[in-house]
């Protein structure tokens, strides 16, 4: 399991801003999503995952994606595309979905997302 030291909560919070604020003036420039050289610690693959789920959190909570912390980001096999998270009315592949669990906190409150190639999505509470 990757853990994110304090000082790469600022760089996560920094990028993902830049991420939202992006959206709001038409289509980001390709360094837009680049991370800094000290975030650099988290490869890049999983880098998007990370940074898609503090953008969602941010979004649902309102909240400064600056005041999110990573607390974990983890590996593994989905045993579908539902990512876990299957929305009611919906039907998924059923297929292996290789992704990520990701633990989010903000104001001490953690925060579930399980993420792959094409969805990022919140497991409730």
């Amino acid at each position: 399991m990757n853990e994110i030291k304090p000082k790469h909560q600022i760089m996560i919070g920094i990028i993902t801003s830049l991420l939202l604020f992006s959206g709001c003036w038409g289509k980001p420039s390709p360094t837009a999503t680049e991370s800094p050289q000290p975030f650099s610690e988290i490869p890049k693959e999983e880098r998007k995952y990370v940074m898609r789920a503090v953008v969602e959190l941010s979004k649902q909570k309102n909240i400064d994606p600056n005041t999110v912390e990573l607390v974990s980001l983890e590996f593994t096999e989905f045993s579908d595309a539902s990512l876990g998270v299957p929305e009611p009315g919906e039907t998924y592949a059923q297929v292996i979905t290789p992704g990520y669990i990701i633990i989010l906190e903000h104001d001490g409150k953690q925060y579930e997302f399980h993420a792959s190639d094409d969805r990022t999505v919140r497991v409730p509470e």
